[in-house]
């Protein structure tokens, strides 16, 4: 055992996965705030603009896979909602009971999460 070996680390993303899973530190508390914001009011529908056929669970749900494709991991969006890990998959997995398409509000929310705060104010 004279001779040592280097073990070269793994680089767990490539290139093109590590911008969408490692997102900037402004991009995540955005994020995380404004699902907060739909997660926590009484109506977050009006909040992002939404008629009354999304029902509440799915602005929520919205808003959550929206953190998640801007890339937030699940086991930090479990902490900033003070919920269990397999309950935030649930709501990013599952696909809506009524058959609703979130895709519209998951962009909506996903396009106020990159474009933030305004740079001027």
């Amino acid at each position: 055992m004279t001779k040592s070996t280097l073990i070269e680390p793994t680089p767990l993303f490539t290139r093109q996965e590590a911008p969408a899973h490692l997102a900037p530190a402004k991009a995540i508390t955005r994020a995380v705030e404004l699902a907060a914001a739909i997660y926590s009011v009484p109506d977050p529908r009006e909040l992002i603009g939404l008629n009354q056929d999304f029902t509440l669970r799915d602005a929520r749900a919205a808003a959550i896979q929206a953190a998640y494709q801007a890339g937030i991991p699940v086991r930090l969006l479990a902490k900033a909602f003070k919920r269990e890990p397999h309950t935030i998959r649930d709501l990013i997995n599952k696909p809506r009971p009524r058959g609703a398409d979130i895709g519209p509000i998951v962009t909506k929310i996903l396009h106020l999460i990159q474009s933030g705060p305004s740079a001027h104010a």
